[in-house]
C-alpha cells in the first residue's frame, strides 16, 4: 500500500498504515504527499493484493494439492462472532483479535476422495496468553460413514502473537468423498485471547495397507 509516484511508479510516502475491523478497514496516514508528484497530478492510494479480492460470498471450497493435501490460509476463513477478523498485514496475515468465547472461524474444503490426514495449525500465542483451549470440529455435508470429527488441542505460548509454530493435533480420517466445513473455536480462553491463526494444513497419509 503506497502513494503512486507519476515517474517511478512507487511510494513517495511511508507513514501509510491499515487498521482492519469486522465490517471495515480503515486507512490511515499523517502526510499526504504533493499532488504534483503523483499520478495524473492526483492522491492515488495504491492497495496491493495478493490474490483477487472475494466477497464472502465468492469463496469457494478449497480444493487439494497434487498429493491430495489441503491448505488452508487465514485469507479464506470466513469469521463469525464479535471481534475475530481476518488481519491482512504483511506482518500479520492471520485470523485475529480472538477474544470472543463465541468467536469462530470457518473453512471448506472439496473431499474428492476418502482418506486419513494428519492435521496442523500455523497459530501465534502471544506471551503469558498460552494454555486456552481451542476445538477444531470437521463437519461433512452429505455423511454416510463419516460422521462429525473434534480435535481438541491446546494453544502454545509462541513468544509474540505473530510469532508463528506449527502445532501438530493429531490424526482424522474422512469416509466419504463430501463438502466438509472445518470449524476453530474456543473451548476456554485463559487469558485476553486465543491465538492467532495463519494456516491449517490437512496433510493426506498414505492408504492403510489390507
Amino acid at each position: 500500500m503506497h502513494w503512486s509516484d507519476k515517474d517511478k511508479g512507487k511510494s513517495v510516502a511511508d507513514d501509510i498504515t491499515l487498521k482492519p475491523g469486522t465490517d471495515t478497514w480503515e486507512i490511515h496516514w499523517k502526510n499526504r504527499p504533493d499532488d504534483q508528484v503523483l499520478l495524473d497530478g492526483k492522491a492515488m492510494l495504491v492497495l496491493e493484493f495478493d490474490d483477487e479480492p472475494l466477497l464472502l460470498s465468492e469463496v469457494k471450497p478449497v480444493k487439494a494439492t497434487g498429493d491430495g493435501s489441503f491448505y488452508l490460509p487465514a485469507h479464506l476463513a470466513i469469521t463469525r462472532g464479535e471481534k475475530v477478523r481476518y488481519e491482512p498485514q504483511t506482518f500479520k496475515n492471520t485470523v485475529g483479535f480472538w477474544v470472543g468465547k463465541n468467536d469462530s472461524a470457518h473453512w471448506t474444503i472439496r473431499l474428492d476422495k476418502p482418506g486419513r490426514f494428519n492435521v496442523a495449525v500455523l497459530q501465534g500465542c502471544g506471551k503469558g496468553h498460552g494454555g486456552s483451549t481451542a476445538q477444531m470440529m470437521l463437519k461433512p455435508d452429505k455423511p454416510a460413514k463419516s460422521t462429525e470429527t473434534w480435535l481438541d488441542f491446546q494453544v502454545k505460548e509462541t513468544g509474540h502473537w505473530q510469532n508463528f509454530q506449527w502445532v501438530q493435533l493429531g490424526e482424522i480420517e474422512l469416509a466419504d468423498a463430501a463438502k466438509v466445513e472445518i470449524v476453530v473455536a474456543p473451548k476456554q480462553i485463559k487469558k485476553a485471547a486465543l491465538m492467532d491463526i495463519r494456516a491449517i494444513h490437512l496433510i493426506r497419509l498414505p492408504d492403510r495397507k489390507r
